[in-house]
């Protein structure tokens, strides 16, 4: 969870379906066994850091790098996380089998140069990179801009910075695509009436445990059926179906080329 966006009373349904969406990502191709250093850029409170390390080896080890990690909010934090789980505001110095964005690129300036950066020093050769970002610039809302999102991205977009880097797209696809209409009448509310000043639509979470167990149903359905689509063959572009967001497990080649910026 973006720190922007802390103090909620629950988690985010959106948020417990994307974890249970990228557990399965990461299983499915093997690495919840063999992955002992995760780098979780822009990790935020470490709520996903927390949970993928219960699934990881005894001796794997998770470093949270978030900029806007202060010594205080640090220390506050490290007193409910695992030991395993180390926080830091600068970018570590070691490299890491596994390293995941989670709605971090769209905040990046230079996003290529940034990815880029990362992949040749932090990840091992022949490590992992899962990678997710908000789609489609026409879906640019109010809380968008209350995120700091520099931009949304379609498919190809994605692809080519990742390329960029690089890195070998293993899996792609979208997520959450039942939510595109949603977000698509909120931008159409916003262009009939501008709004004013900053602010955060819907992010703030108070449903009861029902309630939220029935949405993190719904979405991850959605999520569900959205992957069986995107692998089943139905035409060349079913795997970059519109969706909320896109994702990709992406790898480091053991011989790895210069970074195109």
């Amino acid at each position: 969870m973006d720190l922007r966006e802390t103090g909620l009373q629950a988690r985010h349904p959106w948020e417990i379906a994307r974890w249970r969406f990228f557990y399965a990502v990461l299983q499915r191709h093997g690495l919840l066994t063999h992955t002992r250093a995760v780098l979780d850029g822009g990790a935020g409170d470490a709520w996903f850091a927390t949970q993928l390390l219960q699934h990881l080896p005894a001796d794997a080890a998770v470093h949270c790098w978030d900029s806007e990690y202060t010594p205080e909010l640090m220390a506050s934090m490290a007193k409910e996380l695992p030991e395993r789980i180390a926080l830091s505001p600068q970018q570590p110095q070691e490299q890491f089998d596994l390293l995941t964005l989670l709605d971090v690129l769209e905040h990046v300036p230079d996003d290529r140069a940034f990815l880029g950066q990362l992949v040749a020093q932090r990840l091992a050769p022949g490590g992992f990179a899962l990678i997710s970002v908000p789609a489609w610039q026409s879906l640019y809302t109010e809380h968008d801009h209350f995120l700091h999102h520099c931009r949304r991205y379609s498919p190809d977009q994605g692809v080519a910075v990742l390329q960029s880097a690089g890195l070998d797209v293993l899996e792609q696809g979208g997520l959450f695509h039942s939510l595109v209409l949603p977000r698509a009448l909120q931008k159409l509310k916003e262009l009939a009436l501008p709004p004013r000043g900053a602010h955060s639509p819907g992010i703030h979470w108070r449903g009861g445990k029902l309630l939220t167990q029935g949405v993190v149903a719904l979405l991850s359905a959605d999520n569900a059926l959205s992957h069986w689509v995107a692998r089943s063959g139905f035409g060349q572009n079913a795997a970059t179906l519109p969706g909320l967001s896109w994702y990709a497990l992406a790898r480091k080649p053991l011989l790895q080329p210069a970074a195109k910026v």
